[in-house]
């Protein structure tokens, strides 16, 4: 099912069929989530279960991406967390030492 999504300007009155329609696109935004793992190439930390944790009282799929340099033994355990879906893992020697900017 392909969202749809509607533009709306100042001037739109919303009609029952649009408003009805803007709903419905904003409620397929909540079909999945995407958490973003912290952790220190062996386990996930508390902040990323929390994250977990939330997004299954959203609802819908949860999916996790786990980045790092060695950070297959994560992307294990992050597979193992009840409710996820899918785990990414981007697994590279350039995300050893990550910069915040």
């Amino acid at each position: 099912h392909q969202p749809s999504f509607v533009m709306l300007s100042r001037a739109t009155r919303l009609q029952p069929r649009l408003l009805r329609s803007f709903a419905e696109s904003a409620q397929s935004r909540f079909a999945s989530t995407l958490v973003l793992a912290e952790h220190n190439n062996v386990a996930l930390n508390s902040a990323t279960l929390s994250a977990v944790m939330a997004a299954s009282k959203i609802g819908g799929d949860i999916d996790m991406l786990v980045g790092g340099a060695s950070c297959g033994a994560v992307a294990e355990q992050a597979a193992k967390l009840p409710g996820i879906r899918k785990v990414f893992c981007a697994d590279a020697a350039i995300f050893g030492k990550p910069v915040a900017e």
